[in-house]
């Protein structure tokens, strides 16, 4: 069974059949110790990432949310040769001709020094992305870490959010258009 350092585990989905595909079906898809899903099979690193996918789904459809969405945070250079990229878990595209998403949402159970060190990065680096990110918590939200505390002093806070004032906040926004 595959899980991360916080024994979050891994959800796969079948987009194709609306199911979830056990850990067992997966392991054919693992050649020489790598996974190479098919395009209809999503990996998701936790249950509660699932949740905030099929939410969205429901709010915006399938057609409109991507998953696992790259922005270059730093490009290639001599302290990262390769760059460094951030794959934000979730994106909202309004339209098939949109270039860019409208909305971007970090799922977290646990927040972690890397996801704040990528969200102080995006700052600096890609201001419109983090104008257009959401920080999605499960429980709570993570009060005791400073950068949280500061955010929440500003304008973001109103995107950092639990998930149910999430859909309370995208319904109202959609019954005003």
């Amino acid at each position: 069974m595959t899980t991360n350092k916080y024994h979050a585990k891994k959800v796969y989905y079948d987009t194709s059949n609306r199911m979830m595909v056990s850990q067992a079906m997966i392991a054919c898809y693992r050649h020489k110790g790598k996974l190479k899903l098919p395009p209809d099979i999503l990996c998701f690193d936790s249950k509660f990432e699932f949740k905030v996918y099929r939410t969205l789904v429901d709010l915006f459809g399938s057609h409109a949310v991507i998953c696992q969405y790259p922005i270059e945070l730093i490009p290639s250079g001599q302290c990262y040769p390769e760059g460094k990229d951030w794959k934000i878990d979730l994106a909202i595209k309004p339209s098939l001709y949109a270039k860019e998403p409208s909305m971007l949402i970090e799922a977290k159970g646990v927040l972690t020094e890397s996801c704040i060190s990528n969200l102080v990065t995006l700052e600096l680096t890609h201001p419109e992305y983090f104008n257009a990110l959401y920080l999605i918590f499960e429980r709570a939200l993570p009060t005791t870490n400073r950068v949280i505390r500061r955010l929440l002093k500003t304008d973001f806070q109103h995107r950092i959010l639990l998930l149910e004032q999430f859909v309370e906040l995208e319904v109202l926004q959609q019954a005003a258009i």
